[in-house]
Order: C-alpha cells, then structure tokens, then sequence
C-alpha cells in the first residue's frame, strides 16, 4: 500500500514521516530523492537547459538562487516541476519497487504536481494555520517574514489539501498532538485491506 503525504511548507509532514517510520512504514523522503536526481548529470543538464548556468556555482546547483527564482513566479516554479519531476518519480518508482515493503509512505511536497499521486492508494495531508506555516519555516529555513509568506503563497492552500486528500491531519495544537493524530492514522492505514 503506497500512502502520500503531502501539505504545505512548514505544516509538520518530518513528524508524521517520523512517527509512521516508528510504526514499520517505508519512508521515501522526496525531497531527498529530489535532491540526488538534481545533483545527477542528468538532472543537472536539465536544470542547465531550462534554468542556464546562472543557477549553478563552480558546476554544483545553488538552491537558494533557483529557490529563489521559483518561489516568486508560478511559470518559472512551473518549469522547474516540468523539467525535475518526471526524473523524480522515475527514482521513486524504482525505490517503491526494490522496498519490499507493505506499507510506504511517500513524503512529497509536490505530491498532486507530480502526478505521482494517482499511484497513492491514500493521500494523507497536513494542514496547520497560515501564521505557524510563516513562523516555522522562518526559523527552520531562515527567512524573512516576506520570503517566508511567498513561498507560502506558492503552494497550494490548504481548502486544496482538505478538497483532494483523504485523510487531514489538522496541525493546530501541540507538537505531541500531531504525533498522536500520527500514530492514530498509522495504525488505522494498517488495519486496513490492500487495495
């Protein structure tokens, strides 16, 4: 059973990776996989074609450069969906297939942009209150308030993940909370039939 977890920037997705981790789940981190498919050559060409040498420093991708150009302009974060995910979702169907695992739990940001998400069996979503999302990824990714609400802004809302997924994790109290709701969710998935 392949479950996605996906949610805005900041809602408190790691803990819930984290807690189905604990609970014998497979977790495939898509930021991770995004990150070696942009350090391989051919992720690299890519971004060179799409994005030109400007993104790049002494031939290794600047993030915060590329981040900060699509964060701020729908077509050009459009681009970079275009050109990366389908090398993205190559390098997860080929890590979902050597798991072995029953049960994995696919954390992904661009979940519904990937298309990935019409292999999920269960989307999980989670949503927090738009001043958390600012604060907390002010503090973990050290942005200004602006560049914090923009990239915010960029994602989709969370009514989006509420409409579309079939499970909400509501991130609006403590953090043991969440990790309560987690574990709960996690052992229900379980309880479940393979679709």
């Amino acid at each position: 059973m392949l479950i996605g977890l996906t949610g805005q920037s900041g809602a408190g997705k790691s803990t819930v990776s984290k807690v189905f981790k604990e609970n014998g789940y497979f977790v495939v981190d898509a930021d991770k996989v995004s990150r070696k498919v942009s350090e391989s050559e051919s992720g690299k060409a890519a971004l060179k074609a799409a994005f030109g040498e400007g993104v790049f420093e002494s031939g290794n991708l600047n993030r915060k450069k590329l981040a900060s150009i699509v964060f701020n302009d729908k077509k050009e974060l459009q681009k970079l969906n275009t050109t990366l995910l389908p090398l993205i979702c190559d390098e997860i169907d080929k890590i979902v297939k050597e798991s072995g695992s029953s049960y994995i739990l696919l954390d992904a940001p661009t979940l519904f942009e990937s298309g990935i998400n019409s292999r999920c069996d269960i989307i999980l979503a989670v949503t927090a209150p738009f001043s958390a999302l600012v604060s907390r990824i002010m503090a973990r990714d050290f942005l200004t308030k602006e560049e914090a609400e923009s990239r915010i802004s960029s994602q989709h809302s969370d009514s989006f993940f509420k409409e579309n997924a079939d499970i909400v994790l509501e991130n609006n109290g403590t953090l043991d909370e969440l990790k309560d709701k987690a574990l709960s969710t996690a052992i229900k998935i379980k309880n479940l039939k393979t679709i």
